[in-house]
């Protein structure tokens, strides 16, 4: 039986037979790398394209995640790529990091804003943890979870219900980034969108419309 060919498998093979490699960009460049994947100076499609077809929602494994590997993860979040794509005066996600296991790294809630230094939420909310933010068993026990936040109430005032659509192919830029620099460092992962946004967004004190979770990505220990 031929097995069939999955979209994300086509467009790996596609990238690994690619001839024409970019290359790479100037130390003082704003092009947002994927030093996660790739060495620097490296142009390899075929590494690319083997993360890419690695990279899979997993069961977690309830083990603590190594500070330095959830700090490049943290790192391949692609605040460039969104300026470009979306114009550096639109609306910007934000990124909470709820931590439970993260070696190095006090457990509690982390605001990461685009600099990449982890900045306590102060004061912090009341009864934030997984067990109360996740409905799946597997979830509740994550090391780390990283949430997207939105502006949603700027977003519809600029462009109305199309700013919808802006969100989420922003949330969908960032989850792309986090998958495959999960997948480089290791971990196991999963996005996670089976939360109840209200009580989400209570515990990460937001209103719920001017800004508001979107989007969760749990990590685990390393792969077995």
């Amino acid at each position: 039986m031929i097995e069939p060919i999955g979209a994300r498998t086509l467009l790996a093979e596609m990238m690994a037979s690619a001839r024409r490699c970019v290359p790479p960009a100037p130390e003082d460049s704003d092009v947002p790398r994927t030093g996660t994947l790739l060495p620097r100076g490296v142009c390899d499609p075929g590494a690319l394209a083997r993360t890419i077809r690695a990279r899979r929602s997993r069961s977690l494994v309830c083990t603590a995640v190594p500070g330095e590997r959830f700090r490049r993860i943290l790192a391949a979040v692609p605040w460039s790529a969104l300026s470009a794509v979306f114009g550096v005066d639109a609306p910007r996600p934000e990124v909470r990091c709820l931590l439970r296991d993260v070696t190095g790294l006090k457990p509690g809630l982390w605001a990461a804003p685009e600099n990449g230094d982890l900045v306590p939420v102060a004061p912090p909310p009341v009864n934030v943890t997984g067990d109360r933010l996740f409905i799946q068993i597997n979830h509740q026990k994550a090391a780390a979870a990283i949430l997207t936040v939105v502006p949603m109430t700027a977003w519809l005032s600029r462009s109305g219900d199309r700013g919808f659509r802006a969100m989420a192919l922003q949330a969908g830029m960032v989850a792309d980034a986090l998958y495959l620099a999960a997948a480089a460092e290791g971990l196991t992962y999963s996005a996670s969108g089976s939360f109840p946004p209200a009580t989400v967004d209570q515990a990460l004190g937001l209103d719920g419309l001017h800004r508001t979770a979107i989007f969760a990505f749990v990590l685990g220990g390393v792969q077995p």
